[in-house]
């Protein structure tokens, strides 16, 4: 085994000639004495190789894999991972491109509220959250928090061809049931995207959430 130095505030560095490999340790996730412990120097370099054998192998599900976007994001349905699909943006995956578009509207509205208002007044949102509703993973496609209110979004393309409405409607009682406004959209007529954020937008002005000219 080579010897190890920790080193913080720097990228990767491979010293080919002393044989000493380099790690980025942001300072503040870790104290001093746990940074010159052997078992964390260890637990480093164990940490380093998991990944390179996670890229190579491609599994892009396993948190540490470096493309992974972590955490729930799209593996809420396990038959169906987002991740598997090509619509990947900003980091996150998604099951169709009609998603993409609504997430890039989220940033272009988020951009402007940050211009006209301050970034104050920008909003959170959420890619594929999964909620636990009694005994069933239910996964929303986008959760929004604007002003203390959630807003979840479910985006009607392709994906939802042939299921009743029914039964999508149900899918989503324990939200409604705990003051989460759905809203459904549809991808079909054209800038659909920037008028569902309007709209959103207009509902919360009625609501009183928001006086904001966007």
């Amino acid at each position: 085994m080579s010897d190890i130095k920790i080193i913080t505030n720097h990228s990767k560095i491979a010293d080919k000639e002393s044989n000493i490999e380099e790690y980025e340790i942001d300072s503040n996730q870790a104290p001093s004495y746990a940074m010159n412990s052997p078992m964390y120097r260890e637990m480093l370099r164990h940490e380093k190789e998991m990944k390179r054998l996670l890229k190579e192998s491609g599994d892009l599900l396993h948190l540490l894999h470096p493309d992974s976007p972590g955490g729930c994001n799209g593996i809420g349905h396990s038959k169906n991972p987002a991740h598997y699909y090509d619509y990947w943006h900003n980091f996150f995956p998604h099951r169709s491109e009609h998603e993409v578009k609504l997430h890039k509207a989220f940033q272009k509205t988020n951009h402007q509220l940050a211009k006209k208002y301050g970034k104050e007044y920008q909003f959170p949102f959420w890619v594929l959250p999964v909620a636990i509703c009694g005994d069933k993973r239910v996964e929303l496609d986008f959760l929004i928090v604007i002003n203390g209110t959630p807003i979840g979004i479910e985006v009607d393309g392709p994906s939802h061809i042939g299921k009743l409405h029914f039964d999508e409607e149900n899918r989503l009682d324990c939200m409604k049931m705990n003051d989460i406004k759905v809203f459904r959209f549809k991808s079909e007529e054209e800038n659909w995207a920037d008028k569902a954020i309007s709209k959103i937008f207009k509902y919360l002005k009625k609501k009183g959430v928001i006086k904001l000219d966007e």
